[in-house]
């Protein structure tokens, strides 16, 4: 068996993206955000998931495994939502609270949207 650099290169790339995905996961469970920042950490996980995928690093063996990281991320993306939508916020919030509850700023949702694309069109243009 021929081990390439690009085979060995996209283990870190994997695991870094797999990390990225679970640091996301996090941030939605404990923080409460606004909507729009809920989408783009879904969006980003969501890309990095596709990364993952793309890299092909998971042996088929473990196909059980892929489907790890989207359960995570969509089972905290719903979460994030209904504390949103369910639960009364506190009276005073920090100054780090007030600004996460804040719209973003429209650059801040293009980038993931452009990252959730580029990621999408990747195999398209490998594949042509």
């Amino acid at each position: 068996m021929i081990v390439t650099l690009a085979v060995l290169a996209s283990y870190p790339l994997a695991l870094i993206a797999a990390i990225i995905c679970l640091v996301n996961v996090v941030i939605l469970m404990v923080r409460r955000l606004h909507p729009l920042r809920i989408l783009t950490l879904s969006l980003v996980s969501a890309a990095m998931i596709g990364l993952i995928g793309i890299l092909s690093v998971l042996p088929s063996s473990l196909w059980w495994a892929a489907w790890i990281l989207p359960v995570l991320t969509v089972g905290a993306a719903a979460f994030a939502c209904w504390r949103l939508l369910a639960t009364e916020p506190r009276s005073r919030f920090t100054r780090r609270q007030t600004t996460l509850l804040r719209r973003p700023h429209p650059v801040l949702i293009a980038l993931p949207v452009l990252l959730f694309v580029a990621v999408a069109v990747m195999p398209l243009v490998r594949a042509g």
